[in-house]
């Protein structure tokens, strides 16, 4: 290929593909024409460079089968480099930016204008920038508002903050009011009689009575998330109290005293199938079996397995 720049015939490998598809490249690599390997600024923003293919093209032009040799590519790179780093290292490089002397110069483009703002505000790729006075009042002005919303802000996040404080102590005082209120009263409410009757392991009342059963399964004008509190916190006390020997009586003669797995009448148990209503168990019969012992076991052995299935055990 004939060199654009010299004139030299140089060899340049052309694949079939790029034959075929008239894909031809001037070169592969891009080369910062602004910029030095000692320059870690440069090296980090590549907003301070300017491309090779950018200055190729103002100067051989942007069709992809021109071709230019490796020298001519290596003194191009070089002798741009020396002509930005003239105009970026002055100290006037922004009176030139501005004045007629920069119009047709290449190195205009290693300057460009901050959009979208009032005044001007310019930017050269070496880090440098210029402003005028009206960008300056116009920034200034864009502070104070930013200042003000974010003490605007400050003020409403402490509002709310005091806000949450006051019903934070608000709830408080509500609760030890309940509280004590509860406390002079909690022996006399009929759900308090219900646990001291049912829930107590030394509570004695016949459970073979037809009334004291449906007293025990039926019950009136009783919180039944403090009775499930109650059983639920001495669990092993419950299970000897006098209500669950009624729930598991009636579990057992629902099932005509047969086990509900394989029909055995013999070591019958009452068998959770959820403890979602443990403790109030008479409120949902049907997360409760009848069971043999044997059958009971199987069964939670099969819960264990389950569990140690699901956690990867």
């Amino acid at each position: 290929m004939k060199c654009k720049s010299c004139g030299k015939i140089f060899p340049i490998h052309i694949t079939k593909w790029q034959i075929i598809s008239r894909g031809f490249k001037i070169k592969e690599c891009i080369k910062p024409i602004y910029g030095s390997p000692t320059d870690k600024r440069a090296h980090t923003y590549h907003s301070h460079y300017i491309s090779f293919h950018e200055l190729y093209g103002i100067k051989f032009g942007k069709a992809d089968n021109i071709y230019v040799c490796d020298s001519c590519i290596d003194k191009f790179i070089s002798d741009s480099n020396k002509e930005a780093f003239e105009i970026l290292e002055r100290n006037d490089k922004f009176e030139w930016f501005r004045s007629d002397e920069s119009v047709n110069d290449w190195r205009r483009g290693l300057f460009y204008v901050e959009p979208n703002c009032i005044g001007t505000k310019i930017n050269a790729r070496n880090g440098d920038s210029w402003t005028d006075e009206k960008y300056n009042e116009w920034q200034k002005r864009q502070e104070q508002k930013k200042e003000e919303e974010l003490n605007h802000q400050r003020e409403l996040e402490e509002i709310h903050h005091q806000q949450k404080l006051d019903e934070e102590a608000e709830r408080e005082r509500t609760r030890k009011a309940n509280e004590l209120f509860l406390a002079g009263h909690q022996k006399n409410t009929p759900t308090q009689r219900y646990i001291n009757k049912f829930c107590k392991k030394n509570s004695y009342v016949d459970i073979t009575d037809k009334e004291i059963q449906r007293e025990a399964l039926f019950p009136k004008d009783v919180n039944y998330e403090e009775i499930q509190k109650e059983n639920c916190k001495s669990y092993g006390e419950y299970l000897q109290s006098p209500l669950w020997r009624i729930i598991s009586s009636k579990i057992k003669w629902n099932a005509n005293y047969r086990c509900e797995r394989c029909g055995s009448n013999k070591n019958l148990v009452t068998h959770h199938t959820s403890y979602e209503f443990k403790g109030v168990e008479f409120l949902a019969f049907h997360t409760l079996q009848c069971l043999c012992s044997k059958c009971h076991e199987k069964e939670h052995d099969k819960q264990i397995d389950s569990v140690k299935y699901a956690l990867n055990i």
